[in-house]
């Protein structure tokens, strides 16, 4: 391995020398002041995978990773290479090989002993398990360019979810009941009743510790019960008619001669209420228009459950999907909603089928979430524990419990249930007073937006 810049200097000596020795041109060498790195692909690395053998006893077997998976980007104003889709858990990075690794002028690379440049060679198993410098030289010898190479790997495994929980338990919760909790602008708002008096417990989704608490009045707040979020605002029925509130505290009747028997819920710029058992729909809470059932005698008469699930493909198109109970039963209804106006879809009942072992459970206390694509159940089992946490992933057709795990709780008396911009499920338990927070590890991970270039794409 030879050290630089001799090697260097020994290249430019011998341009210098054969292009002023002119008598014979088959030795004339080009040189050039350009250093660059104008590609890099990772070559194949191994991982270390770990299972369970047949006698519970955790075992290691080695898998090989495609480097070509996990495109280079190329910073030619910063001087950064690195992968920002970042190489799964347990990759070994301490034996890197480039598939290939391109540039103008020769490459070097800092030694992690003596801290001076030796060359380079893409092919060699390189340690990369922290961040290498390496420098490009002219083949003039006049220049060199500095990139700080970066080959990051996930600490955490995607699809592992983890629950924490920030708050052990809280003074005020242990004597809620009819909780209804949202995330607003960084702050988890809990309204519930505590014995006959109405309240809102508000806490900064940073530090849910430091929650607190603010009596709302009888006269000038709705029932808990009947409150759903929509738009940055908060909608409920006070003295049996449509009010909205900013803050949570200031609550101002709607200018409507509109009186709903109940709000079932909101999609991401609708209201939907129930009147006489049919179904209107309202974009600011005043003026209300019928909506279309598909099935009007089997839509849910109470405890709604709801969802806005965004679609996977297009932005401007979402589904609300409700759960409710109507005589006793569970029910699950959706609409699908085109937000541009243009088209108009009727509500539609997905009725229980006989040989379908992933019909919707009935819980007590239930709460749907959108999340991760999909919709999750909360809520408490015939025997008053958590109940499992039931994810549906095709519209309601079908649930199941082995998606998103729950938490470790003690039994609470009932849940308030809601997520946050960072895509925490938040768990708020009355009785116990314990608040959880929990999220796929992927769903934590940053979204990087490229503009400079990409492995062999890179640009001179």
């Amino acid at each position: 391995m030879r050290t630089f810049p001799a090697l260097v200097l020994a290249v430019a000596t011998c341009g210098c020398m054969t292009t002023a020795c002119d008598t014979d041109n088959t030795y004339d060498v080009e040189t050039s002041a350009e250093c660059l790195v104008t590609s890099a692909t990772l070559g194949t690395l191994p991982r270390t995978m770990h299972t369970l053998s047949s006698a519970g006893e955790d075992s290691t077997y080695t898998v090989n990773v495609s480097g070509s998976y996990y495109p280079l980007y190329i910073d030619q104003v910063e001087n950064r290479i690195y992968n920002g889709d970042s190489l799964p858990v347990g990759t070994d990075v301490t034996r890197v090989t480039f598939q290939t690794f391109s540039t103008i002028g020769t490459a070097a690379i800092r030694s992690l002993v003596s801290g001076t440049d030796t060359t380079f060679s893409a092919t060699d198993s390189t340690d990369f398990s922290r961040e290498r410098l390496v420098t490009i030289y002219s083949s003039d010898g006049t220049a060199r360019r500095e990139y700080r190479v970066n080959i990051n790997v996930h600490r955490e495994e995607a699809d592992s979810f983890r629950w924490a929980r920030p708050v052990a338990t809280n003074e005020f919760l242990p004597w809620l009941t009819y909780m209804r909790a949202a995330v607003k602008d960084g702050y988890l708002y809990i309204f519930a009743r505590e014995s006959e008096q109405k309240v809102l417990l508000k806490a900064p989704t940073a530090d849910p510790s430091a929650m607190t608490r603010t009596p709302l009045s009888g006269r000038d707040a709705p029932d808990p019960s009947t409150i759903v979020a929509m738009g940055g605002s908060f909608y409920g029925l006070l003295n049996g008619k449509p009010a909205r509130t900013e803050d949570g505290i200031m609550w101002m009747p709607l200018n409507t001669t509109f009186r709903p028997d109940a709000l079932v819920a909101a999609g991401s710029r609708t209201l939907y209420a129930l009147s006489d058992g049919q179904l209107y729909a309202s974009a600011d809470g005043i003026s209300w228009t019928e909506e279309k059932l598909d099935e009007p005698d089997r839509f849910p008469t109470e405890q709604f459950a709801w969802a806005v699930i965004p679609s996977r493909t297009d932005p401007t198109f979402e589904d609300v999907l409700l759960v409710g109970r109507r005589d006793g039963e569970v029910v699950v209804w959706k609409r699908n909603i085109d937000l541009t106006g243009g088209e108009q879809f009727a509500w539609n009942y997905y009725p229980a089928m006989a040989d379908n072992p992933y019909n919707c459970p009935q819980l007590t206390d239930a709460t749907l979430i959108a999340y991760d694509e999909g919709a999750v159940l909360c809520g408490l089992d015939a025997d008053g524990n958590m109940a499992p946490l039931y994810m549906s992933r095709d519209g309601g057709r079908t649930w199941k419990d082995d998606d998103v795990p729950r938490p470790d709780a003690a039994k609470p008396v009932t849940l308030a249930v809601t997520t946050d911009a960072d895509n925490y499920i938040w768990i708020v338990c009355a009785g116990t007073g314990e608040v959880w927070r929990g999220r796929f590890n992927r769903l934590g991970w940053a979204d990087q937006d490229f503009s400079f270039t990409r492995g062999a794409d890179a640009q001179r």
